[in-house]
């Protein structure tokens, strides 16, 4: 891989170079959705990119191609438009046959291909210790995908108020809507026909610090997901953090109660958790029932460090836990992880 780039007052410009050779060749069954995927021993990508500085203004983007000649262009700005407000306009052309290895982007999909869109963001200051942000975000996938045989598209929106009255109380309210197309048809000869999914996430943040030892937070979800002809599924999450640091002693404690109440995994709910060094858990929560742990983090003098962590997730409409191999017979699945390190 090869990298370079020039900055010169207002101006930066950079390209780079990246060439994948495999001593195999990778060769996918061939399907309609998967025509354009990489096929083949050896790939290379080549980008240019560049950022321009002028005034309150911000412009950026990347241009890139592949091997096979697909491409992919990214480009944006932003801009402050007073000390109140700020907007940024991304525009992202991703073509079907771009192909890249390991490569990243801004997106919807996953991989950089397959997708036109375009983002659209604010954010407001109205008042002393508020803001607000809004995005839109309008893509169309002009190639098949996964499990859908025809072009979709689909577009999100995204309003969040924030309050921060002091600085260790902080607080958010965000309401979240996004429609995707997908296949829709029970009948024989509706395969084709495409449908709106729509999901509508609502949630509420408290955050509390006290001093340096005392951290409290609170948070409320709400999800709801319909498709044409199908009855709305319904998810709510309640969760509740508390973390301290003790004063006669170098241990940190972590602990974490939630319950949780969705009709299906189309309402699942996710929820970010503290876990050991260079780790990080994010469980799934679907279904009804209840989670909680509790992680403790040891110091011992300036060098070791120990962690250790037991949570405990129960059910309260199952009879077992997993599938095949990893399928446990109760409505509960414990864990237990423990970490130790060492300075030098």
């Amino acid at each position: 891989m090869e990298e370079g780039s020039v900055n010169k007052n207002n101006l930066s410009i950079g390209c780079s170079f990246i060439l994948n050779d495999f001593d195999a060749k990778l060769s996918p069954a061939l399907k309609p959705y998967n025509l354009y995927y990489f096929r083949g021993t050896q790939n290379y990508n080549a980008s240019f990119d560049y950022q321009i500085h002028l005034k309150n203004l911000i412009v950026f983007g990347e241009e890139a191609i592949s091997k096979n000649g697909g491409y992919a262009l990214l480009n944006g700005f932003q801009t402050y438009i007073n000390s109140r407000i700020s907007s940024c306009i991304i525009s992202r052309w991703y073509q079907p046959s771009f192909q890249t290895i390991a490569g990243k982007a801004f997106g919807e999909n996953s991989t950089c291909s397959n997708e036109y869109g375009l983002f659209m963001g604010c954010e407001f200051l109205p008042y002393k210790y508020t803001s607000v942000n809004v995005f839109m975000d309008v893509f169309r996938f002009p190639w098949l995908k996964y499990g859908i045989d025809i072009p979709s598209a689909g577009h999100e929106f995204m309003v969040q108020f924030n309050f921060f009255p002091k600085d260790n109380l902080r607080m958010y309210a965000q309401y979240r809507n996004k429609i995707k197309q997908d296949l829709g048809g029970d009948s024989i000869g509706e395969e084709n026909q495409i449908i709106d999914n729509a999901t509508n996430r609502l949630r509420y943040n408290l955050n509390i610090l006290s001093g340096r030892r005392f951290k409290f937070n609170t948070r409320f979800d709400y999800s709801s997901y319909n498709t044409t002809n199908k009855a709305t599924n319904h998810g709510l999450y309640v969760g509740q953090d508390f973390s301290v640091v003790l004063s006669k002693l170098p241990i940190e404690i972590d602990i974490h109660a939630a319950w949780f109440n969705t009709d299906s995994s189309t309402v699942r709910i996710y929820a970010y958790e503290p876990d050991m060094l260079y780790s990080y858990s994010i469980p799934v929560m679907s279904n009804k029932g209840y989670r909680a742990f509790v992680m403790l983090k040891y110091r011992v003098g300036k060098k070791w460090f120990f962690w250790l962590k037991y949570d405990r997730t129960s059910y309260f409409n199952r009879n077992t836990v997993g599938s095949d191999l990893n399928m446990i017979n109760g409505n509960t699945k414990s864990e237990v992880k423990f970490q130790l390190m060492k300075k030098f």
